[in-house]
């Protein structure tokens, strides 16, 4: 079969600030005090005006402890985005201050913020909480609603046993952002080792630039799965790909692996600072139309797929 590159659209160069927030307290307000400082910091480079950000990214469970015992305690409201739609800063829930926080933070900075995610419960079923995630443009406005769908269910010999299962419960839909600057696939974690998950948002969205996870492996899966997962996913499907990690902090009851990066369509880190990094951090990259343009049209992939002898798995 034939192969014809298609040029992707949409694409433009932006950069990207995801920012190794350390772990959060029960002190709720401290945690999204601390996180709107960073955030901030993020927006302007760091004093750097050639790393001032379009896209910052928080990590996983970013306002309160990364613990299966904290999350019903700090879950909050999270509403539905409407198909295509956005929800006004002042129809938030008023008993939700990450949101608030997050809202203020977008338009403070006026940049798109990925607020990583956050414990929501179901209004509902109260014996549900999601791990969720929430997108922001530059006006304060939600845009954006993804709920994990992989949980972290593991028992590894030796290493560590975690049912996230016994508090959360998954998430059913997958989610697509379209920025002015690409088209971002976003999850969360764990939902990094299922690649037919991103491979067929790729298969149904060619233009999709990115790949981006607040995610929170711990000292077990970190050194043998972190960076391999992520640039084996970005080899794959020609894009980039990044995870936002909480920053390191020893004697919590669930220890982060920091590391945060991002790695090019050919599976190369190219953010800073260098992968080693575990503390509380600002990690910055640009992403380069004219790379990944370079790199489909050399090696086209999605366009040679044999759909005639196999199909990728479809949400439809």
């Amino acid at each position: 079969m034939s192969a014809t590159y298609t040029p992707v659209a949409g694409f433009s160069r932006f950069n990207l600030a995801q920012i190794q927030l350390r772990p959060g307290e029960e002190d709720k307000t401290k945690n999204l005090d601390h996180a709107r400082d960073l955030i901030v910091q993020a927006a302007a480079g760091g004093g750097d005006d050639s790393r001032k950000a379009d896209l910052i990214i928080l990590p996983e469970y970013f306002n309160s402890p990364i613990a299966n015992s904290a999350h019903k305690k700090h879950a909050e409201e999270v509403p539905d985005v409407p198909a295509g739609g956005k929800i006004e800063k002042k129809d938030l829930p008023a008993a939700s201050p990450t949101l608030k926080m997050l809202s203020d933070a977008a338009i403070q900075t006026g940049i798109y913020i990925i607020g990583g995610s956050i414990p929501e419960r179901d209004l509902t079923d109260d014996t549900k909480v999601y791990n969720t995630m929430t997108v922001w443009d530059p006006q304060g406005r939600m845009i954006g609603k993804y709920r994990k769908m992989h949980l972290y269910d593991v028992d590894i010999p030796g290493g560590i046993t975690m049912r996230e299962s016994d508090v959360i419960s998954p998430g059913s839909e997958p989610t697509v952002m379209k920025f002015p600057f690409g088209t971002v696939a976003v999850a969360i974690c764990f939902d990094i080792r299922f690649q037919f998950l991103i491979a067929s948002l790729r298969e149904a969205n060619p233009d999709i630039c990115a790949y981006l996870l607040p995610a929170a492996f711990n000292l077990t899966t970190g050194p043998k799965a972190w960076e391999i997962l992520q640039r084996a996913r970005a080899i794959d499907n020609q894009i980039y790909v990044g995870m936002c990690s909480p920053a390191r902090k020893q004697g919590e009851e669930y220890v982060a692996y920091g590391h945060t990066l991002l790695c090019d369509c050919e599976g190369k880190i190219i953010s800073t600072p260098t992968p080693e990094d575990e503390g509380e951090t600002i990690v910055y990259s640009t992403l380069d139309p004219e790379h990944l343009s370079a790199i489909r049209k050399g090696v086209p992939t999605l366009t040679a797929q044999r759909r005639d002898v196999y199909n990728l798995p479809s949400f439809k």
